[in-house]
């Protein structure tokens, strides 16, 4: 048995909200009428602010797509444990298969001469939001990934766009990161249908913006794209750039596997570590809020930075890098958490090294596609480290379990081996000092500037002060505190049974059922292929509550949380007993009720039915744990959690022979959801099966009095 949908209960989600298909024809006929909303004039290269801006939002909504791609994806497979016959799976490749499109001389010439409508294709996954289902999301997104790849990272063959358009790229990161750290997490294009078609409006505002910036106007009766470029800044080149690369010195295969492994591993923990703040500290048990502020600081510093070659090519700025990287891994979280702010500044500043190398010396469509084949093994590889039980045989599961480590030390690794001490004599001065440019790149200099203080006073700072009028406040929203009103429910991820984030859903289905006490299960989502989301940060900030995440996300565990409006006292996170399966979680903390009470709660998670071993050493160290609390004299306690036995089961046994007793022992039909109990009085337990397509699991809640 699995607590799990069948593979009618997929089809069924994946063909359902046929009602919502709608929504998206609106936003695809306004996208067709975009350039008939009239050209925004430039009047010449010193009104630069408007492209600079179109160019970085746009950016922006690149990578919200980036990231919402796997975990969009990963729904359908998790959902059912194994592959779908949709095959949704393989859209996660083909979206990054994009470059090969470069080999049709009509589509490099499009890049250069329809920069609007190219601008535009890759805003083809933010009306995603309004989808009919989940294949069609998945469909919509694939798309906007794929030419976002394609517009964006081509441009990187232009020695014209090349610095703009990777600054842009960084900055546009930074703004999702500060737009996450305001909305805890979630990613504000797809908060609500009426935001997202505001920034998908805006989003093609952006597009025809910047298909008037004179800096994409392209002269055709030139055959040089440099042709308004100083000689002497780089050697001139022809529109086939876009297709061969920089020079023949280095486009050889030598180069292309360097700087394609490079960049791949480059892009795989940039989207893993710097899209989202709390991913460092959820791996060393370290709360998002105040410690998320640091790594948005880290970012900005490695982004100023990351044009000082001399400081960024050095051995010694790579090795220190190598050795915070595993530091992290093993430090404690106080000295590890500066690691991980050394990690995060060194990935923000190899960006522009990267591109300048990668575009120089290496054949751009081989490149990118070799890159994004090493991006795509490794977010494999993460996958893998945690459900590699559940993955197809033969496919190294077993080898790649719990080696989440070993795979970001390697990667970071790679990323600094090919770039530090490389030659590239045309870029040595600092940010936008390209050699021989003269006073237009100084300007470009105080460009970058301004819009990243505009960036910080108009987003970042607005979302650290709107966290921090909430942050220290657990009064609870006014939920009574008379007694435990404890509930546990198997969250699945935040997913709800659309494959949308459900996580206000979540909430307010707490607030309505007056829990004050909260065990959730399969809660850790801080992995790319969850969207590095945080539904307990979220919570927290939302209900007003106390939290402890569990087990960080570095013990490789499926996650298992506590949310309480009691103080918690102390908090042990332990992972259970699992020799054949998936990483199975427990906390166990203290809860201070008020008038001298304590009462402790568990919480886990139990591994899988086929894993008897696993069960029954989990069940045994559960057991054990009661009767020393037993023996210690605490003999108040509530266990909420994920147990994988049927009622009267051994597992089941071992809790009643230990102490614990069944809130509802008449309940015959259940199998996952348990809630037991010591020294306190139950009333008015409850299942609640229906969740209004929140989740496809049911909530378990009761009332606990202490005598």
């Amino acid at each position: 048995k699995k607590c799990r949908g069948t593979m009618d209960d997929y089809k069924h989600r994946r063909d359902d909200y046929k009602g919502r298909a709608q929504y998206v024809v609106f936003p695809a006929f306004l996208s067709c009428l975009a350039p008939l909303l009239g050209p925004i004039q430039i009047a010449d290269s010193r009104h630069w602010m408007p492209g600079l801006v179109a160019e970085t939002f746009l950016c922006f909504l690149f990578w919200c797509q980036s990231t919402e791609l796997i975990p969009t994806i990963w729904f359908g497979p998790m959902s059912v444990l194994q592959a779908t016959d949709g095959g949704e799976e393989f859209y996660y490749a083909a979206a990054y298969a994009f470059p090969l499109l470069l080999l049709i001389p009509k589509v490099r010439e499009a890049l250069l001469t329809e920069t609007t409508w190219m601008y535009l294709a890759t805003l083809a996954g933010v009306p995603s939001y309004s989808a009919g289902s989940y294949h069609t999301r998945s469909v919509m997104i694939m798309f906007g990934v794929g030419f976002g790849v394609l517009v964006h990272f081509s441009q990187f063959w232009r020695p014209q766009r090349r610095e703009r358009g990777t600054i842009c790229l960084l900055f546009g990161l930074f703004v999702l990161v500060s737009t996450r750290f305001m909305f805890s997490t979630l990613t504000v294009v797809w908060i609500s249908r009426g935001l997202n078609w505001v920034f998908f409006l805006l989003g093609i505002i952006a597009a025809n913006v910047l298909g008037q910036d004179p800096e994409f106007q392209y002269d055709e009766s030139s055959t040089d794209i440099e042709a308004n470029k100083p000689a002497s800044a780089e050697p001139t080149v022809s529109p086939d750039t876009i297709r061969t690369g920089w020079t023949a010195k280095y486009n050889s295969w030598i180069g292309i596997l360097r700087f394609g492994v490079s960049f791949g591993c480059l892009q795989f923990l940039t989207q893993w570590f710097l899209s989202s703040h709390g991913v460092i500290p959820r791996w060393i048990d370290l709360d998002p809020f105040p410690y998320g502020i640091g790594m948005m600081i880290a970012m900005s510093i490695g982004i100023m930075i990351g044009h000082f070659e001399s400081l960024v090519r050095s051995s010694l700025w790579w090795g220190l890098a190598v050795l915070c990287g595993p530091a992290i891994l093993i430090l404690p979280p106080t000295y590890a958490i500066w690691c991980g702010y050394v990690v995060i500044i060194y990935l923000a500043s190899i960006w522009p090294v990267a591109i300048i190398d990668m575009s120089r010396h290496a054949h751009v469509i081989p490149t990118l596609l070799l890159s994004f084949v090493v991006y795509f093994v490794t977010n494999i590889g993460v996958i893998w480290s945690i459900a590699w039980c559940f993955v197809p045989p033969g496919t190294g599961g077993p080898f790649m379990r719990q080696r989440v480590g070993q795979l970001f030390t390697m990667s970071l690794l790679t990323v600094g081996f090919s770039y530090f001490k490389s030659s590239s004599p045309h870029y040595k001065r600092g940010v936008g000092a390209v050699k021989g440019a003269g006073s237009n790149n100084r300007l470009l200099s105080r460009q970058f500037i301004t819009l990243f203080f505009l960036i910080l006073v108009c987003v970042t700072v607005p979302a650290i002060l709107k966290r921090g009028v909430s942050y220290g406040n657990v009064d609870g929203n006014g939920v009574q505190k008379e007694y435990i009103r404890g509930m546990v429910w198997a969250i699945r991820f935040g997913y709800n049974n659309f494959g949308w984030v459900n996580f206000p859903e979540v909430a307010q289905k707490i607030k309505d059922i007056g829990a004050n006490t909260i065990g959730l299960v399969e809660s850790d989502m801080m992995r790319p292929f969850n969207g590095n989301r945080d539904m307990v940060e979220y919570l927290e900030e939302h209900l007003h509550m106390y939290s402890d995440y569990g087990p960080s996300t570095m013990n490789d565990t499926w996650g298992c949380a506590l949310l309480s409006v009691f103080p918690i006292l102390r908090a042990d996170r332990y992972n259970q007993p699992s020799p054949d399966g998936e990483i199975a979680c427990l906390i166990d903390a203290s809860l201070d009720v008020g008038g001298g009470e304590v009462v402790d709660v568990i919480v886990t998670h139990f591994g899988n039915t086929e894993h008897y071993r696993d069960r029954d050493l989990q069940a045994r160290a559960v057991a054990e744990r009661v009767e020393a609390k037993k023996a210690q004299g605490q003999d108040k306690v509530v266990w909420l959690g994920y147990l994988t036995d049927r009622p009267g089961g051994p597992n089941y046994s071992k809790f009643i022979a230990a102490g614990l007793e069944d809130v509802s022992p008449e309940e015959d039909e259940r199998y996952c959801l348990y809630l037991f109990h010591m020294g306190m009085d139950i009333k008015n337990f409850r299942r609640i099966e229906m969740t209004e397509d929140i989740s496809d699991t049911e909530i378990q809640m009761a009332d606990f009095h202490w005598k």
